[in-house]
């Protein structure tokens, strides 16, 4: 029975070895598992530390790069706003300018032209005063011919 047991014997031992092996490797995954895990643990506190602070910047970073831009926004705003009345005032005043100008022509070429009526008018009336006139006198030359040769002439009274 010796070498059964002997092989018994061995065979336990080499279980045991094996069996010991592999808890030794087990609890050594299971420390490289803790380590990483720790590891992974701080380096996640860590990040988060960083990120959080990386965050806090870009978001700050963007909040004044919004901040600067609606203020550029305004200031363009008011600068167009500036300008347009600006141009609406030049414009107003080139129509008001314009307008005068106008009025003032027209109320001389108006002056002008009412003189013009008014002479046209006293001339054309002094015409007719003097067509008129001599149409009368042709008129009553004609009567006084026809009334000679009806009624002979006749004498005037003197008073």
């Amino acid at each position: 029975m010796g070498r059964f047991t002997d092989n018994m014997t061995r065979l336990r031992e080499e279980i045991d070895s094996d069996h010991n092996l592999r808890r030794e490797d087990r609890l050594s995954r299971v420390s490289i598992v803790r380590t990483v895990l720790a590891d992974y643990k701080l380096n996640r506190i860590i990040n988060t530390d960083r990120d959080a602070r990386e965050r806090a910047v870009f978001v700050a970073g963007n909040s004044n790069n919004v901040n600067r831009l609606l203020k550029g926004f305004h200031d363009s705003r008011l600068a167009i706003g500036k300008q347009d009345r600006a141009d609406r005032t030049a414009f107003v005043s080139g129509v008001v300018k314009t307008t005068a100008g106008l009025l003032t022509q027209f109320s001389n070429d108006h002056k002008r032209m009412s003189q013009h009526a008014a002479n046209e008018r006293a001339s054309f009336i002094a015409e007719n005063a003097t067509s008129t006139a001599a149409f009368i006198k042709d008129a009553a030359q004609d009567r006084a011919g026809a009334h000679t040769m009806f009624f002979g002439a006749f004498e005037k009274k003197k008073a």
